[in-house]
């Protein structure tokens, strides 16, 4: 590896890197599709908590 010039390392460093965090948008993805889940699920909870017990919301 030492007798690649700097930019041939960088590039091997990247590729390495890319291949090391390979399936990362999926997870991020998933994520992002879990929290607009909850906030949905929260904000019907709200209306529900709101119409049945207006005196305690």
């Amino acid at each position: 590896m030492s007798d690649l010039s700097p930019e041939e390392q960088w590039r091997v460093e990247h590729a390495r890197m890319h291949a090391k965090h390979r399936g990362h948008e999926a997870m991020h993805a998933e994520m992002v599709l879990i929290l607009i889940a909850t906030l949905v699920v929260a904000q019907l909870l709200l209306v529900q908590w709101k119409q049945r017990h207006p005196r305690s919301y």
